[in-house]
């Protein structure tokens, strides 16, 4: 979906939510279910239409839950213990799913989706409360809560983690309902039901240990002088309820891991100026997307209501208390601020609920408060869809693409004992079915405890290697290190980009001299994808399955037809300067070459060249083509075009025989634009390969 529709339907959708919400307001009922309906089209039209995705952490989350369905434990490999998870009710939930057979990645979504309603029905429970006990009405509107529900939902990263398989929104709902349920407690109208819903909390996230002591700050408050017996009996049966909870889960996890922290800990999180900085940067940047600066501001405007102070003072608490949490940690990586989602629905209710309060006491007009009320929400919600906007989702999409297809491929036609490592762990290490090397350290004990110069500096959870105990001790007979690859590549390409990539690890791993040496660059050609991945020496001659490229060049006895083909010639071997062909050339003959082949129906063949212009001829088209000869000439042929870039570009197309009678194969390369200047494109290593059947 362009963006400009996606912005032009969640807006509508909005507007036609907030109008419903009004137009019923008189019945509170009636307008509240207008608003979950309407949040409820929201949150599908942005979560499925524009921002679709499964992220890659939430198969690492699916692995873990299929190994403990199958009765191999909460681990990740067939061998040793290691807490590579930061959610293990999520996973013990999904476990359940798995083992009914169930589709973790449907399951995953339908419980997220699950959860944001939730969290919404939980925010919707506390406006209630809080509606009731306002003596000037302010509060009461239905409208209010109408206005929270949409801005949840043009917040990016609620649509988006409702559907992204992560515990993001089952956290959300958690700490939601605890706080609900704490408030009914403060008032003496529930059982100390929040000790079991912050226990699962702190089981579903780890800051759900803060949210656990925020709200024992807050219990023990209670206690202050002159407290009645009843009171102190509460918070002491909340305190040992909880305990026993959560005790129980933390006993279990640290006799079974041994660490008193998750390893993704050990991997991720810098405690030094570096890590606080770039924290301080996420906050930044999160909080201008989500308006968090001006939502505490006017949460802060409720403290001057009596009946609602003390309420007010925990969401305050809570959602700062987590928002430093997620600084001190230095930030994430992922977009639409993950660590920050859980606490929007409390923080929008309370802000929301803030200006209203400001609104109905510093404007006496009616018809003036209701444009000036439009015109804020209005900006608001530009402000939330316009930070829906990431160019990494197609990015993303197209690696999940990559990784599922090599998975498949290593899934199928590799031993099951074989070691198998990656850069990143989620997809391939889920779909793969192999023991897997987590060469960032998330699910790796040994490389997380690693010592890395300046850690704290580079991508957020993608900072740990250690190539020695990679290269040397593990020696994986596979490693994927190169997702993202749309053609072949070279050991030379590699080398020449290593120095422009932001992962430290990867560049460190292709700059290494014994990953050349023991280990050979093989390419794939699956789901309409060039794949490049390492195969140890020791183990290529196991290597066998569709889609694996011959490495011999079949492009041989060239001919000497034209003089465009003569120069074409010289180009056949390597050349790191390439043959650069001029206007002439380009613009009025095509370069073929032609290979005797014994071909049959059936087999696949790929064409492959390296092609780079100037700057006045990029932006032209060029053609790329393979065509099957038969006995009596020209056949059928499969054809390419592609933008003509000042760049080193690997084109390839991929022919399937279809003739009977094909003798052998040509190649053209055509360029096709309006430019005239001489020394206009520059080509190399024209290569013809055939595809494993």
């Amino acid at each position: 979906m362009p963006f400009p529709a996606f912005v032009g339907g969640s807006l509508g959708i909005g507007v036609a939510t907030l109008l419903a919400a009004s137009m019923l307001r008189r019945n509170s009922t009636l307008s509240v279910l207008a608003a979950f309906a309407g949040t409820m089209a929201l949150l599908l039209f942005s979560g499925l239409g524009y921002l679709n995705l499964v992220v890659d952490d939430s198969y690492i989350s699916f692995r873990y839950a299929q190994h403990l369905a199958d009765g191999q434990g909460p681990n990740w490999n067939s061998t040793g213990h290691v807490e590579g998870y930061t959610n293990f009710l999520w996973v013990l939930i999904l476990a359940g799913f798995a083992k009914a057979g169930i589709s973790l990645v449907v399951a995953s979504r339908v419980l997220d989706f699950l959860a944001v309603m939730g969290a919404l029905f939980a925010t919707y429970l506390i406006w209630r409360l809080w509606a009731d006990e306002d003596e000037e009405g302010t509060l009461s509107n239905p409208v209010l809560v109408a206005v929270v529900f949409v801005l949840l939902g043009l917040a990016g990263g609620v649509p988006f983690y409702a559907f992204a398989g992560l515990e993001t929104p089952v956290f959300m709902a958690l700490i939601t309902t605890s706080a609900y349920l704490y408030f009914l407690e403060r008032r003496g109208r529930s059982r100390p039901w929040s000790a079991v819903t912050l226990a699962a909390a702190a089981m579903t996230r780890p800051e759900g240990v803060l949210v656990a002591a925020v709200t024992g700050v807050f219990q023990l408050y209670r206690l202050r002088a002159g407290a009645e017996p009843k009171v102190v009996r509460h918070v002491l049966v909340w305190a040992a309820v909880l305990g026993a909870l959560y005790g129980s889960y933390f006993i279990w996890r640290y006799t079974y891991y041994d660490y008193l922290l998750p390893n993704t800990f050990y991997a991720k999180v810098s405690a030094n100026s570096s890590g606080y900085s770039q924290g301080l940067d996420y906050l930044r940047a999160i909080g201008n997307q989500y308006l968090l600066l001006p939502m505490f501001i006017a949460a802060a405007l409720l403290l001057a209501y009596d009946k609602l102070r003390a309420d007010v003072a925990y969401v305050i608490a809570l959602c700062g208390s987590l928002m430093a949490a997620t600084a001190l940690e230095g930030g994430d990586f992922m977009p639409f601020g993950r660590f920050v989602v859980p606490i929007l629905p409390l923080l929008y209710l309370a802000g929301v609920s803030g200006f209203a309060v400001v609104l109905k006491r510093a404007v006496a007009r009616r018809n003036q408060a209701f444009f000036l009320a439009s015109g804020a929400l209005a900006l608001t919600a530009l402000a939330l869809v316009q930070g829906s906007t990431q160019g990494l989702l197609p990015q993303e999409r197209l690696g999940y693409r990559e990784h599922r297809a090599i998975a498949d491929w290593i899934r199928e036609y590799t031993p099951s004992d074989i070691t198998v490592g990656v850069f990143p762990a989620g997809v391939l290490g889920y779909y793969s079915e192999r023991d897997v090397l987590d060469m960032l350290g998330i699910n790796d004990t040994t490389i997380a405890h690693t010592k890395v110069a300046d850690f704290g500096a580079g991508v957020v959870g993608h900072e740990k290697y250690n190539l020695d105990y990679i290269l040397d001790d593990a020696r994986p007979e596979v490693l994927v290190v190169l997702e993202g690859q749309l053609g072949p590549t070279t050991k030379e390409d590699i080398q020449n980009a290593v120095e422009h990539t932001l992962l430290e690890p990867r560049d460190a791993l292709l700059a290494d001299a014994r990953l050349w040496a023991n280990y050979q660059l093989q390419s794939l050609v699956l789901d309409e994808l060039w794949l490049n991945v390492f195969f140890r020496n020791d183990f290529v001659s196991q290597v066998h399955g569709a889609g694996l490229i011959d490495p011999q060049n079949l492009l041989a006895n060239p001919g000497t037809s034209t003089d465009g083909w003569k120069a074409f010639q010289s180009t056949l071997q390597p050349s790191a300067e390439g043959l650069i062909v001029t206007s002439d050339q380009a613009a009025y003959g095509p370069y073929q070459s032609t290979a005797a082949i014994n071909a049959s129906p059936g087999q696949t063949y790929v064409a492959v060249v390296w092609v780079k212009g100037t700057s006045a001829s990029a932006g032209d088209l060029i053609s790329l083509s393979l065509r099957e000869n038969g006995q009596h000439g020209s056949d059928s042929e499969s054809n390419g075009f592609f933008q003509l870039s000042t760049i080193w570009q690997p084109l390839w197309v991929a022919r399937t025989v279809g003739s009977t009678d094909v003798r052998s194969f040509s190649m053209h390369v055509l360029k096709l634009g309006d430019s005239a200047k001489p020394d206009t494109l520059t080509i190399r290593d024209a290569q013809v390969h055939r595809i494993q059947d």
